[in-house]
């Protein structure tokens, strides 16, 4: 008498995520507990049928916290056409169902409800199993036994596509999983100049912009700075070499400061790429978030991120670096969240972004790396790593996203070939900068 519960397919497209199950949608509850207004538990298993409400209907907006990780259900009461009024029930973690022609898909979890049991503004919520499938996979399957997922990129995208698609299967940086050779080709190596030692990585905004951390090259010259680009090793590979003739700064940024508010720098190239004779290089894809109110949702909480980089992947051992690219999949974290709260710094210009078990994180040399999301047919960079406080314990990331640029004086430059000047990000793909903290436990 015992089975196993079908989850909801993969779902890359948050979008997506946010539709499954669809508005209207015939679902089903169990559990031992009551449906209705009482507070007896019963003995033998109760089932209700319910029917899913959109996030934007108004008794479920005002109840819901994350659309992409929660959704409403309820029994819609005719006599009020504005509200739907859940099952009375204190079968927390209780599953709840959708028919799919054959078996049983389980939606949901039942997670809680607020309002009075019967009452119009009364409403439940249920954990969105849709937007878990990785997080379950991390827990449940082994190294060995763990499915492999393909990402499928659009080949003629004109950014935020390796050579090769990406694989995923264990999902760590410390320990962890080494990415399939030239499947970030966005991704570079900014070394010394003289000595070929690593010590950042960076991102090609395009064919001669380099993003990177603005700590990674707050105190050298550009003459000693050097680009290694279309690798999957960082020392044995043949790379695409790029000297630096110019740094911009981000005016926010200050190396006396602990708090590591906009740090983020962009590299001006000596000589440009050529996309079209390496394939092996690509440049990032940047967000499209225009209007600043949405930037603090951007991305939502709980989206699957990505970490790349060449950094530790041992804490104890300084020098245990992989020279091989690794990989890791992290969750961005609600900025209310303790572990979240007591290292943001500024909840709109910050967010939070971990996986809640001790070894899986960026570490040191990982910094200036970028931190993407899939999109469905392509990657999309939200991040860079910025700083670290002990290898898988405590990383920050910086967040970037579009704007129009405020003004048209040109920017400065000093006498280490620095610039120094907001009107620097409006170059080509027009940049606002902000700190993105992750907080390992």
């Amino acid at each position: 008498y015992l089975a196993r519960t079908c989850r909801p397919p993969r779902l890359e497209r948050p979008e997506d995520a946010m539709d499954y199950p669809s508005n209207g949608t015939t679902l089903i509850v169990t559990g031992w507990d009551h449906f209705s207004d009482g507070n007896d538990v019963l003995d033998e298993l109760q089932q209700v049928t319910i029917y899913s409400i959109h996030h934007n209907q108004s008794t479920c907006a005002n109840t819901i916290h994350n659309n992409l990780m929660q959704f409403c259900a309820g029994i819609y009461d005719s006599s009020n056409n504005d509200s739907n009024n859940g099952p009375c029930f204190g079968d927390s973690g209780a599953p709840i169902f959708r028919w799919i022609g054959n078996r049983w898909e389980q939606m949901g979890l039942v997670s809680y409800a607020k309002g009075s049991c019967g009452s119009p503004d009364y409403q439940t919520v249920f954990t969105r199993l849709a937007s878990y499938n990785d997080w379950i996979d991390l827990i449940v399957f082994d190294n060995n036994t763990r499915p492999t997922v393909t990402y499928r990129c659009d080949k003629y995208s004109s950014c935020g596509c390796g050579y090769n698609d990406v694989e995923f299967t264990s999902s760590r940086i410390v320990g962890g999983e080494e990415a399939v050779p030239y499947s970030w080709s966005m991704m570079v190596s900014i070394r010394d100049r003289f000595t070929n030692n690593h010590f950042c990585g960076g991102s090609i905004l395009s064919d001669s912009y380099i993003l990177t951390a603005a700590h990674c090259v707050d105190d050298k010259p550009s003459t000693r700075i050097q680009i290694a680009a279309g690798i999957h090793n960082k020392y044995y590979s043949y790379p695409v070499i790029r000297e630096v003739d110019q740094i911009y700064i981000h005016p926010g940024w200050s190396s006396l400061s602990s708090e590591h508010r906009n740090d983020i720098a962009i590299l001006h190239l000596a000589q440009p790429f050529d996309f079209t004779i390496n394939l092996l290089i690509k440049q990032t894809c940047v967000p499209n978030v225009t209007l600043p109110t949405h930037v603090q949702d951007y991305p939502p909480n709980g989206t699957r991120l990505v970490a790349i980089g060449w950094g530790n992947i041992n804490s104890s051992l300084d020098d245990n670096s992989s020279n091989n690219l690794h990989q890791v999949q992290i969750f961005l974290i609600d900025n209310t969240d303790p572990i979240c709260n007591k290292s943001i710094l500024d909840i709109e210009t910050q967010f939070c972004a971990a996986l809640y078990e001790d070894g899986k994180g960026t570490c040191q040399g990982d910094d200036g790396g970028p931190i993407l999301q899939w999109l469905g047919n392509r990657w999309e960079q939200v991040g860079i790593t910025s700083y670290s406080e002990g290898c898988s314990l405590a990383d920050s990331t910086i967040g970037i996203r579009p704007r129009p640029p405020t003004t048209t004086s040109p920017p400065t430059t000093t006498s280490d070939g620095k610039k120094n000047d907001q009107n620097v990000f409006a170059i080509g793909i027009f940049l606002l900068c902000f700190t993105i903290q992750v907080t390992l436990i």
